[in-house]
């Protein structure tokens, strides 16, 4: 193997390396949405509108990651792959993901701070 295609290699390992972090974090996210919101249906507790919207119908979490991981495939098939491309990739992923996390961290925590004024 010469050193072009094991640089294309690791180029396109670490493609996937962040789409497939993506998916783990959009299904731990799913879980926890599932978690914490049967936690407070059996509380009989009515969660905050933030938290309703982004974790009652929470099953856009499992649509997150189908773009990026079509995306990498996409990159993976190609003879040539440059630097810039791959940063951009993973760039734009890795700001989905704190996005991501950030919102859900925010919304699942919500219901359980008190908020007495």
């Amino acid at each position: 193997m010469n050193e072009h295609s094991r640089s294309l290699l690791y180029l396109k390992l670490y493609c996937w390396l962040f789409a497939i972090s993506f998916a783990a974090l959009c299904a731990s996210g799913w879980a926890l949405s599932e978690l914490v919101w049967l936690s407070l249906e059996g509380q009989g507790r009515i969660p905050p509108a933030v938290t309703q919207i982004l974790i009652y119908p929470h099953w856009w979490i499992w649509v997150l990651p189908i773009p990026a991981l079509l995306i990498c495939a996409m990159l993976s098939a190609r003879k040539s792959l440059s630097i810039e491309t791959v940063l951009l990739f993973t760039g734009s992923v890795f700001l989905l993901e704190i996005l991501i996390a950030a919102s859900l961290a925010f919304a699942l925590a919500l219901p359980f701070i008190p908020l007495e004024l």
